[in-house]
């Protein structure tokens, strides 16, 4: 596959099963570049470099704190990753509120491995991605 469109994806989840889960599951993907972990207080995506993520995929706690984040920079907004909250959150007011604050793709726990590897793929292309589960 071309370099020139691999998807930049940072997997940081507070659950270390899941986040390996997460990492296992993107890693054999076609197409997405699994780049180093980096914590949340990292200035990594200040500038449009190579290592800033195309796709962060994290936990409902710390999506909100990213997205809140960018919200506070309207730089950093406009350039920032796009992020993918995966949880066990599934009330629609918790969904609501996340896609509200700037979250670009919401999955619940549980769903279909490649409904992960779609809405990455989906928030890559900068579109966004709600999944079945939290649909309904």
């Amino acid at each position: 596959m071309n370099d020139a469109i691999l998807i930049k994806v940072l997997v940081v989840h507070d659950d270390p099963l899941v986040c390996a889960g997460l990492i296992t599951t993107l890693r054999d993907q076609a197409g997405f570049d699994l780049v180093g972990l980096c914590g949340f207080g990292c200035h990594a995506c200040d500038d449009p470099s190579d290592h800033c993520p195309d796709v962060v995929v994290t936990d409902y706690e710390h999506g909100i704190e990213l997205v809140a984040n960018a919200r506070a920079q309207p730089l950093r907004r406009q350039s920032g990753p796009h992020v993918l909250i995966v949880t066990t959150r599934q009330s629609e007011r918790e969904i609501r509120h996340a896609m509200e604050m700037g979250a670009r793709g919401y999955l619940v726990q549980g769903c279909a491995l490649i409904d992960l590897v779609d809405a990455v793929r989906a928030l890559g292309s900068g579109l966004r991605h709600v999944g079945a589960l939290a649909a309904q």
